[in-house]
């Protein structure tokens, strides 16, 4: 994973993705990551600790099991988001995210707004 901090082309990123017109907060520490084909955006296990936004690219989502076997749960194309669910669970991965084709994704660290959400205990609907 290559790291982009070039403001312009980072600002080029964010344009292309129409990331800015998701959120009506300004000034957000947006930066850009630029995966290869083969590399992973998250790891079974592992920690997230930026929200996603698939810009350009394909990425296959999968867990393994115990005995070694894979489990296909998604493949995305751009534009998507990724980390949705470890935003959810404090930035704790259950699955793979493995870059299909060259990734670029808007980076949007997570822990500066963990702390203003609050998730109760899931409730169960009556039907």
């Amino acid at each position: 994973m290559r790291r982009i901090r070039d403001k312009k082309q980072v600002e080029y990123w964010l344009q292309k993705g129409h990331i800015r017109e998701n959120f009506d907060t300004e000034n957000l520490p947006f930066s850009v990551c630029r995966f290869e084909k083969g590399e992973y955006l998250t790891r079974q296990g592992g920690r997230l600790a930026e929200l996603l936004f698939l810009i350009e690219g394909e990425v296959q989502i999968y867990g393994i099991r115990e005995d070694g076997s894979v489990t296909p749960v998604n493949r995305h194309e751009a534009p998507a988001l990724l980390g949705d669910a470890e935003f959810v669970m404090g930035g704790a991965s259950s699955l793979f995210t493995e870059a299909r084709t060259t990734v670029i994704c808007a980076a949007l660290p997570m822990e500066p707004y963990l702390s203003l959400i609050h998730i109760s205990e899931p409730t169960r609907l009556q039907l």
